[in-house]
């Protein structure tokens, strides 16, 4: 348990050190490319989840599928947007950087009852710039507002899917995983 616990308290560190140090981003910039919104759409589900398995005092539950997320989260969203969140700032970019600081928001405040040191530090990286990290309240993580589904949903704008059409995240993770496995059967790194 111990060893798990140290390698996503280290993940978290990792993952909020990239997501952060992408590039600026104004507060005011919108979400516009569909993996991103679609992300942001998993993550409002996630949200409604957990609050609700910890208004029925279900800690582990809300434990687990925020962990599930996160790994996925950084196995393949952040492996999908990297090069794009370190272009210049194009649409696309910044769209790539606010999904990225909206998630990482998002995902410390849902760990912080589980690994409050580490979110508390990354938190306050976060500290004295109201601009790009508008999504980042001043002050402690543990007395920070609970993340809100409705607010990511305002977040990413219309739901890029509609009509049984699959989501863009879960296609372009699937095609991802199809990739790692072809270079893991042919031994090629």
């Amino acid at each position: 348990q111990m060893k798990i616990g140290r390698r996503l308290a280290i993940k978290v560190l990792n993952a909020s050190k990239f997501a952060l140090g992408s590039g600026d981003a104004p507060a005011d910039a919108a979400v516009t490319e569909a993996i991103d919104q679609a992300m942001l759409g998993e993550l409002a589900a996630l949200v409604d989840d957990t609050t609700a398995a910890f208004e029925a005092f279900d800690y582990a539950r809300a434990l687990q599928r925020t962990e599930d997320f996160f790994w996925r989260f950084c196995d393949d969203y952040l492996e999908l947007v990297k090069t794009r969140a370190y272009r210049p700032d194009d649409a696309a970019a910044l769209s790539a950087r606010v999904a990225l600081r909206t998630a990482v928001s998002t995902l410390l405040r849902l760990f912080a009852p589980f690994v409050p040191y580490v979110t508390e530090e990354v938190w306050s990286w976060c500290q004295g710039d109201n601009g790009a990290m508008a999504d980042f309240q001043d002050g402690s993580i543990h007395r920070a507002m609970w993340p809100s589904a409705d607010e990511l949903r305002v977040r990413m704008g219309e739901s890029p899917t509609a009509g049984g059409v699959p989501s863009p995240l879960l296609v372009a993770t699937d095609v991802l995983r199809q990739i790692r496995k072809a270079k893991s059967d042919a031994k090629v790194s």
